[in-house]
């Protein structure tokens, strides 16, 4: 990486602390930092402004809260400030698997909850209140293939074929290629159509 690309991107760390991207900063940071390191000698006119973007990225909330509260930056301290970073970085992305792995897990569970209610209202003989929780479990839907043909083929069970009509035409809106619905779609229009 030449001078000026290594300025320009210093430029653009204090431009992403400013605007609170601080993943963007700390990555661009840990690339800029290691570029330094790999020159001979980092010429003076990269000082000013690589102190200034450090200063900046340090004192990011979300980055500040896992740096060691004794280190301060100085020129010249390139190798131990990147090993630090890095390991925020782990750390961010850790964390975002954590809360996503979290976050999915709380809707297929919600899923999962509204599915059995449906189920409990079909065993009673009642179509119309099943209909309204697997209605809620699809609220849920993100990539779940098998939860319309599952809503289907109970409705199917219970012989409410026009119900299950209705989810076999949801599932194919979001999944068109689906076999399983495909195959529950011509069952369906037979049975319908006799």
């Amino acid at each position: 990486m030449d001078i000026q690309t290594i300025k320009s991107l210093l430029e653009q760390i204090k431009k992403d602390c400013k605007n609170k991207e601080s993943i963007v900063a700390l990555n661009s940071s840990i690339e800029v930092l290691i570029a330094i390191t790999a020159l001979k000698q980092t010429p003076t006119s990269v000082y000013a402004p690589l102190q200034e973007s450090m200063l900046l990225l340090l004192n990011d909330p979300l980055i500040k809260q896992t740096i060691p509260k004794d280190f301060k930056y100085k020129i010249g301290k390139e190798k131990t400030l990147i090993a630090i970073l890095s390991k925020k970085t782990t750390k961010f992305i850790e964390d975002q698997k954590n809360k996503e792995h979290k976050s999915t897990l709380e809707r297929k569970n919600k899923i999962d909850k509204a599915f059995n209610i449906g189920l409990k209202f079909l065993k009673r003989n009642n179509p119309t209140k099943a209909d309204e929780a697997f209605m809620l479990a699809t609220m849920f839907y993100k990539d779940e293939e098998q939860l319309f043909p599952l809503i289907a083929r109970s409705f199917i069970k219970h012989q409410a074929f026009t119900l299950a009509s209705k989810y076999i035409k949801k599932g194919l809106e979001k999944e068109p290629k689906n076999k399983v619905l495909q195959k529950l779609q011509a069952v369906t229009t037979q049975i319908t159509n006799n």
